[in-house]
């Protein structure tokens, strides 16, 4: 009697722990910050890490484009990259270029900046990518 109930304790640990990792969903959050670049007179591309539970997702960088004495809080990321050295090429007539050397995870070009005064500023960004494996 004891060692069934050792095992059908056994098979509901691990039954457990199997739709834990199953259904357990994967944590993301913003880490230290790695680039700040400034972009015209009143914006900033600003990169962070990512800190996940994930193993692959924690070689990863996240960039946004936030208006200079504001906040990330819940905006989107411009760029999601393996490269923490991106380089902005050229800034124009709310347009800039990105040069990015490493994977590309997720990539949004059109962007709309809302700034501290209220107003918001649309952004178009071309990105120019060279990842050798």
């Amino acid at each position: 009697m004891s060692k069934l109930k050792i095992v059908c304790l056994s098979l509901v640990v691990i039954a457990a722990a199997v739709a834990a990792w199953v259904f357990i969903p994967t944590h993301t959050s913003l880490g230290p910050q790695i680039a700040s670049i400034p972009i015209g007179n009143d914006l900033t591309l600003v990169g962070h890490k990512i800190a996940s539970t994930e193993k692959k997702l924690n070689k990863l960088n996240q960039y946004f484009l936030i208006a200079n004495g504001s906040e990330i809080g819940d905006q989107e990321p411009v760029l999601t990259t393996s490269d923490q050295f991106l380089r902005v090429e050229s800034v124009k007539d709310n347009t800039f270029k990105l040069n990015v050397k490493g994977r590309i995870e997720q990539y949004r070009n059109d962007i709309w900046v809302e700034k501290s005064d209220g107003t918001v500023h649309h952004w178009l960004i071309s990105l120019d990518s060279s990842y050798v494996r």
